[in-house]
């Protein structure tokens, strides 16, 4: 299985993961690279929840996603926020769930911010620190002891919410890569509509571009959360949407980087389907 980022591979940094679906067609297609990330988050009712119902959408959905994914062999991203590590459910302790997402190789655990909806790219610089510091002490925290070391080199930032300010605290507490979907950074000269990680100019970081399909006139990021609480899309239509960028990105020798969420993806049957369709999908 080779990963998605050749580019980055060639300049000496891996730096995420990929999925690998191939088309199936009439006549030879090239492999399509398909880069699954998994945002792992607390609901935003979940304090109206009993502990069994949070944790069967917080975290029984991602063991879901992840069950469909595993039996493949294909590796993952999971991006987790601060709180979702400290939290106790009942007598259910999260940091034990990700501490054994984390000790599979086939996983990568990055950082989601300290807490679901925040805005990062809004926050003064003591601010972000503070969150972004411990965001990422508390993700690396979570592995056995005398098992395998947890560094968390990249940031999927809660809304694509992120500042200069937020770059220069990123590379002074090790964070090597930053998931964006912002224009100013995505349409860089040389670079318009270039969908490969790149390094970001004038930083020590690299940009992991979030692919984007057209929506009645406009681009819309691949994400469950925008698809559902932005388009309003039922999960049929974000299924089509997923397929649609698919079919794009073989034709175009991209790859795909799309985010699906315990949130969005656990809370709604039919974007679970969509999910382990697409999964599926060859």
């Amino acid at each position: 299985m080779t990963t998605i980022w050749t580019k980055l591979a060639l300049s000496s940094l891996l730096i995420c993961s990929a999925l690998i679906i191939a088309a199936a067609d009439e006549r030879p297609q090239e492999p399509v690279a398909v880069d699954i990330i998994i945002g792992a988050e607390l609901h935003p009712d979940s304090s109206e929840m009993d502990p069994e119902t949070q944790w069967d959408m917080e975290v029984g959905s991602i063991i879901e996603m992840l069950n469909r994914i595993d039996p493949l062999g294909l590796n993952v991203t999971v991006c987790v926020t601060g709180d979702y590590v400290n939290k106790i459910a009942g007598n259910a302790m999260y940091k034990l769930y990700v501490t054994s997402v984390g000790s599979k190789y086939n996983h990568e655990l990055a950082v989601y911010g300290m807490t679901s909806g925040e805005e990062l790219g809004t926050m003064a610089y003591g601010d972000q620190y503070s969150r972004l510091m411990e965001a990422k002490r508390l993700v690396e925290s979570a592995y056995i002891c005398g098992g395998r070391t947890i560094v968390a080199k990249g940031l999927f930032p809660q809304s694509f919410s992120a500042s200069e300010t937020t770059y220069r605290i990123l590379e002074r507490i090790g964070i090597d890569y930053i998931a964006v979907y912002q224009p100013e950074i995505l349409n860089q000269p040389g670079h318009e509509d270039e969908s490969w990680p790149r390094p970001m100019e004038g930083y020590d970081l690299y940009t992991v571009p979030i692919s984007s399909s057209p929506h009645e006139g406009e681009l819309a990021p691949l994400s469950d959360k925008y698809s559902k609480e932005v388009l309003g899309l039922s999960g049929g239509e974000w299924y089509d949407l997923l397929v649609a960028e698919f079919e794009d990105c073989r034709e175009k020798n991209e790859p795909m980087v799309v985010i699906f969420t315990n949130v969005v993806t656990g809370g709604d049957e039919g974007y679970m389907d969509a999910f382990k369709r697409f999964v599926g999908f060859s």
